[in-house]
């Protein structure tokens, strides 16, 4: 190949990967879901995206501000500081856009699949939880303790986590409706729903963290060890992945409703799993050195982002939110 063609493909390269974030927003479920969103800590800390199958990576966010972790829904979302305070954008075709817009702090944005956004919000001097449809927002919590860490379930509930009893309990939110579904006074925390309605979510009423699940009726504990588990995630299959310390150090586990596996394996620490839709786990590992994303596709381990720095908080871009 002479060296003009390769002039060629070196100034396409960002067209292509404009492209690849153009496809993954506009088109999302007509592609493959190969493209994986994370935060990078590069000097300042921005937001990438990667084509897991073809290797390229493009910066996403362009600004000095700072992030938190990513999130996907009607697009890449993300908590930016860029106005001076930590506010809720969406990134679009024109640049991100300001959707929580309120001189406070917020945070914490989960989309649900109708298109509404639950996020955290201090306006009202506490931490409640607000929902966006598009158009107006609502506070949904209605309480002067703290209220945060929402999660939708697909028929539109709401669960997150409430300091209203004087403990952290999961409460779950059904169009006006409240209902303390933890009941305990020990810590409960970070609630994550599955396909079919289950609810999962780290307890603390065994004395360290585990995590258990609740049908709708009853509550079963699932990780059964003395050490701590937590950060519980479906897949779409009903899978169940968190984080365990049982080996010593934190490990990725996998709970297919029978059996636990440890899919990461290895005394660096393994961190914040992301499932895609196809059924692919993602995952921050440190067996590098450094903090890296590592996909699990149900026998082989891949580093794909394969750099020096730091990367965080995976999240499947083409996964239903």
């Amino acid at each position: 190949m002479t060296m003009k063609w390769l002039r060629h493909i070196f100034w396409l390269l960002p067209v292509l990967c404009a492209g690849l974030i153009w496809m993954a927003s506009t088109f999302g479920s007509l592609f493959p879901h190969d493209m994986l969103v994370f935060y990078a800590h590069d000097e300042p800390p921005e937001i990438d995206m990667i084509d897991v199958a073809l290797g390229i990576e493009v910066t996403i966010t362009n600004s000095p501000g700072r992030f938190s972790a990513p999130v996907w829904g009607a697009g890449l979302t993300f908590v930016d500081e860029r106005d001076g305070n930590r506010e809720i954008y969406i990134q679009t075709a024109d640049g991100p856009v300001n959707i929580s817009q309120d001189g406070d702090e917020d945070g914490e944005p989960a989309w649900n699949a109708d298109g509404r956004l639950a996020f955290v919000s201090y306006r009202d001097g506490n931490r409640e939880i607000y929902v966006w449809d598009g158009a107006a927002l609502t506070n949904v919590s209605q309480h002067t303790a703290d209220d945060f860490y929402p999660a939708w379930n697909a028929d539109g509930r709401l669960a997150f986590v409430s300091h209203r009893d004087g403990n952290a309990e999961i409460y779950v939110w059904d169009q006006g409706t409240l209902v303390n579904i933890s009941q305990h006074w020990a810590r409960d925390g970070a609630p994550a729903w599955s396909a079919d309605g289950r609810l999962a979510f780290e307890s603390e009423r065994l004395g360290s963290s585990e995590i258990y699940v609740w049908d709708g009726a009853a509550l079963s504990n699932v990780s059964q060890h003395e050490l701590q588990d937590a950060l519980p995630t479906w897949s779409a299959d009903g899978r169940l992945a968190f984080v365990s310390w049982r080996d010593g150090n934190a490990e990725v586990y996998v709970w297919d409703g029978a059996a636990l596996v440890n899919v990461s394996n290895h005394r660096g620490g393994d961190f914040q799993p992301a499932w895609s839709a196809d059924g692919r786990l993602a995952f921050r590992s440190e067996r590098d050195g450094n903090a890296e994303i590592y996909v699990w596709d149900g026998v082989t381990l891949t580093n794909v982002t394969r750099s020096e720095r730091h990367e965080f908080s995976p999240v499947w871009a083409l996964a239903a939110p």
